[in-house]
C-alpha cells in the first residue's frame, strides 16, 4: 500500500476511489501487525495486469495489507500455493492457486489442499524445470532469467530502521541538548557518561518521566551558552545488552572495554535464549560487533560462536504467560515438592529445546525419583569405604562399576551438549541397578564400597541440577567439603568395555530367544551357541537351515524352512 506507483496505478481508473480508500485505511494501522500470520489478509484489485516474463501470461496486480514497502522491492510475486499468506489471501478473493513445488511422490491440487506447501520438494507446472528437485532448480532458474534480460540475483535484507529511543525512566539518558538557537547540540566529551537524576514519581503524565527533574533538564547550550534543555528520553535498553557481554570480559574506567582482554575472552561460546532473542537481541548484538571491528576495536566479526534457542513452557497447550494468567508460581512448586524438584523436572521434561508441557504429574514423578535418591542414604550402606579392585568384581557388581562410569561419561558429555533430560535418565538408570542389588536377598559386604562409590559420583553429578539436597547428602560421607567445591568426577574408558553381549535370536522374522555371549566370540562360535539354545531348537530340528546371518553385536537372522 505505501509504494508510489500504487496510485499511479489507478489515477483516472473506475478503481481509484476503491484502492486510494484501502490505502489510506491500511496506512493508518500497525505496519508489524499487519504482516502478522493471524492479521487478516485483505486486498484490492488495481485493475491492472502485469505479464510474467517466463510464460507471457498476464497476473492480476493487487494492493495487499500484509505487503511492505521495505520487504524487498516493495513489489512482491504471490505464490499462493507455496506461501501461508498468500494462500489465504488466494482463498478469500478465489485467485488462482497453482502448485509449483510437489511433495515427492505426491500430487498437489488447488481443490484438494488445505493450506500451503512450503517445504522442499520436485517442481510442477515450472516449464523446462519439470521433475527438478526445487532446492538445485534455483540455480537453473536464475540462470535462464538472467540469460533472458529479465532477472538477475540479488540478496535482499530485510534490516529495518531501529527507533532507539524510549518514553521511560530506566534507560541510558541520550547525550543531546535541544537549543531555540542551535538546534540539536551533542553533550560535550568531556560532561559525559550523562547521568540519571533522581525522581519521586514514575506515573505516565504524558511526557516521559525525566521532563519532571527541571534542575536536570535545564541547561546552558555548550555550543552559544544560551538557555537549552536536556533530551528527555532514554536509549532502548538493547542499547546496553547489545555489548554488555564486551564489558563482562573487561571493565575500565576510562573506556567502554580492553580491546586486548576482550579478544581473549570473546566471542562467547554459546548464546541461550528464546526465539524471540534471537531475532531481536542477537541481530543488534552482531551489529554491535561488526561496527566495533570496523571501528578497530575488536578483532572478531561474530559475539557468539554457537546459538541455543530453548523451548517455551506450555500449561493446557497454550505457552505459558503472565498476561493469560496461566504460569505456575515458582513459590507453590517449592513449598510443596522443593526448589530442586522444581529445577530437575524443568530440565528432566523434554529436551531443552523442544516445547514442554508443565504437568503436575511430571513434577511428582520427580519428586519421587528424588526420594529414592534420599533413601539410598538412610544408613543400609556404609559410604566410608571407597577401596575396590575392579578385577576381582563379577557379575552385578561388575555390572554396577560398569554403569557409574558410564553414567559420568554419559552425564558429562550430555550436559556440554545441552542435553539435560538424558543425562538425568542416565542418574536414573543408575538409582535402579543399585536398588536391584537389594531384590537377591542378603548383601556381600564387597558391595559396599561399590555401592559408596557409586552414590558419591551420583550426588557429584546431580549437584549441578539438584543442589540443595545433593549438598545434604554429600555430608553423609562425613567429609567437610561442599559438593560445588569437589572436582567433577571423572571415568575409565576401559571400565566401559563390555565382556559379554546379548544377541537377539530371530527367525523367519520373528524374536525367538536371546542369547549372552562373549563380546569377541567367532562367528562360527556364535552359531555353535545359538543353536545349541534349546529355545532355538525347538523352531529348527528337523528343519532345512538355508540362512544363517550374524549383526554383531545386536542380531542372529535365521531363516528355516
Amino acid at each position: 500500500p505505501e509504494h508510489p506507483l500504487v496510485r499511479r496505478l489507478v489515477e483516472g481508473t473506475e478503481r481509484e476511489a476503491e484502492v486510494g480508500a484501502f490505502v489510506d485505511r491500511v496506512l493508518a494501522q500497525d505496519r508489524f501487525l499487519r504482516a502478522a500470520d493471524e492479521t487478516e489478509k485483505e486486498g484490492v484489485f488495481t485493475g491492472r495486469h502485469a505479464v510474467n516474463p517466463v510464460n507471457g501470461r498476464p497476473v492480476p496486480v493487487w494492493v495487499a495489507n500484509y505487503v511492505l514497502l521495505e520487504y524487498g522491492t516493495g513489489i512482491v510475486m504471490a505464490v499462493p500455493a507455496h506461501d501461508t499468506r498468500d494462500f489465504a489471501f488466494a482463498r478469500k478473493y478465489g485467485l488462482d492457486i497453482i502448485p509449483v513445488v510437489m511433495p515427492p511422490g505426491e500430487t498437489l491440487t488447488a481443490d484438494t489442499m488445505a493450506d500451503a506447501y512450503v517445504e522442499p520438494g520436485v517442481l510442477a507446472n515450472s516449464g523446462p524445470f519439470d521433475g527438478d528437485r526445487s532446492a538445485e532448480a534455483m540455480d537453473g532458474i536464475a540462470d535462464m532469467m538472467e540469460a533472458g534480460g529479465y532477472g538477475r540475483r540479488r540478496v535482499n535484507y530485510r534490516l529495518r530502521d531501529w527507533c532507539i529511543s524510549r518514553q521511560r525512566y530506566w534507560g541510558t539518558p541520550i547525550p543531546l541538548i535541544h537549543c531555540e538557537k542551535c538546534g540539536v547540540v551533542p553533550v560535550p566529551y568531556d560532561d559525559l557518561p550523562v547521568l540519571l537524576p533522581r525522581i519521586e514519581n514514575f506515573r505516565p503524565k504524558g511526557h516521559p518521566p525525566l521532563a519532571e527533574a527541571v534542575d536536570w533538564v535545564l541547561v546552558k547550550c555548550p555550543k552559544c551558552g544560551g538557555e537549552a534543555r536536556r533530551e528527555v528520553e532514554t536509549l532502548d535498553t538493547f542499547v546496553d545488552s547489545s555489548w554488555y557481554f564486551l564489558r563482562y570480559a573487561s571493565k575500565p574506567a576510562d573506556r567502554p572495554f580492553e580491546k586486548e582482554t576482550v579478544d581473549r575472552w570473546l566471542p562467547v561460546d554459546t548464546y541461550i535464549g528464546g526465539i524471540t532473542h534471537a531475532i531481536m537481541h542477537l541481530m543488534y548484538a552482531r551489529f554491535f560487533t561488526k561496527a566495533l571491528r570496523d571501528a578497530g576495536m575488536l578483532s572478531f566479526s561474530e559475539p557468539f560462536t554457537r546459538l541455543f534457542t530453548q523451548g517455551m513452557v506450555t500449561l493446557g497447550g497454550k505457552v505459558m504467560s503472565k498476561s493469560r494468567g496461566n504460569t505456575v508460581g515458582i513459590e507453590d512448586i517449592a513449598g510443596r515438592y522443593g526448589a530442586d524438584t522444581g529445577r530437575m523436572f524443568t530440565l528432566f521434561a523434554t529436551p531443552p529445546d523442544k516445547e514442554m508441557e508443565w504437568s503436575e504429574e511430571g513434577v511428582e514423578g520427580v519428586y519421587r525419583f528424588l526420594g529414592r535418591v534420599w533413601r539410598l542414604f538412610d544408613g543400609r550402606w556404609r559410604l566410608v569405604d571407597f577401596v575396590y579392585d575392579p578385577a576381582s568384581l563379577s557379575g552385578a557388581l561388575r555390572a554396577l562399576y560398569r554403569k557409574r562410569h558410564s553414567t559420568v561419561k554419559k552425564f558429562t558429555e550430555d550436559i556440554e551438549r545441552i542435553h539435560f533430560n538424558t543425562a538425568i535418565a542416565a542418574a536414573m538408570e543408575l538409582v535402579n541397578d543399585i536398588y536391584a542389588l537389594e531384590t537377591g536377598g542378603s548383601i556381600p559386604d564387597g558391595a559396599h564400597p561399590v555401592v559408596a562409590a557409586c552414590l558419591r559420583d551420583l550426588v557429584d553429578v546431580l549437584a549441578p541440577i539438584a543442589p540443595f539436597i545433593c549438598e545434604e547428602l554429600n555430608a553423609r560421607f562425613g567429609g567437610k567439603e561442599s559438593v560445588h567445591d569437589r572436582p567433577w568426577p571423572t571415568w575409565d574408558e576401559a571400565a566401559l568395555e563390555v565382556e559379554t553381549v546379548t544377541l537377539a535370536v530371530q527367525i523367519n522374522g520373528k524374536i525367538r530367544d536371546q542369547v549372552e555371549v562373549p563380546v569377541d566370540l567367532s562367528e562360527e562360535a556364535v552359531r555353535e551357541a545359538v543353536l545349541a539354545s534349546e529355545r532355538v531348537r525347538v523352531y529348527t530340528d528337523g528343519k532345512n537351515l538355508k540362512k544363517f546371518i550374524v549383526v554383531p553385536g545386536r542380531l542372529v537372522s535365521i531363516v528355516v524352512q
